[in-house]
């Protein structure tokens, strides 16, 4: 995917997809740097799995909280267990690492979710079916 603005290029993005269609890993190119992942997934259920219309949305991302947003960010069919996120600026460099862990249900989807955001702290969610 490119982006123009009055025919010039502004930025550019790829992203690539797991059989599952889990993003596996992107990156995007932008003036002056560039940001770029990779995610690693188990083989439950992700909590949105199955639900009619959800993929149709696009990405879903949530801003509920961190653990929210790395949860909801990468897959919609399995859930992400870890992820390395890389910005390039100006020649500066800064890496993220995410590791994820899960409580699952009887059925594979998962109810608590605990994000280590290295260096910066953990997260639990608690996630109840209906």
């Amino acid at each position: 995917m490119v982006y123009t603005y009055d025919g010039i290029e502004e930025e550019s993005a790829t992203i690539n997809f797991d059989d599952n269609h889990n993003m596996i890993s992107g990156i995007n190119n932008y003036d002056g740097g560039s940001y770029s992942f990779n995610a690693e997934y188990d083989n439950k259920n992700h909590a949105f799995k199955n639900i009619t219309g959800i993929n149709n949305l696009g990405v879903f991302s949530s801003s509920i909280s961190g653990v929210g947003f790395y949860y909801g960010y990468y897959g919609l069919n399995n859930n992400p267990t870890n992820i390395v996120e890389q910005d390039d600026y100006d020649g500066e460099q800064d890496i993220y690492t995410i590791n994820i862990t899960y409580d699952y249900n009887d059925d594979n989807y998962p109810r608590n979710i605990i994000t280590e955001d290295v260096g910066f702290g953990t997260e639990t969610m608690v996630i109840e079916y209906y």
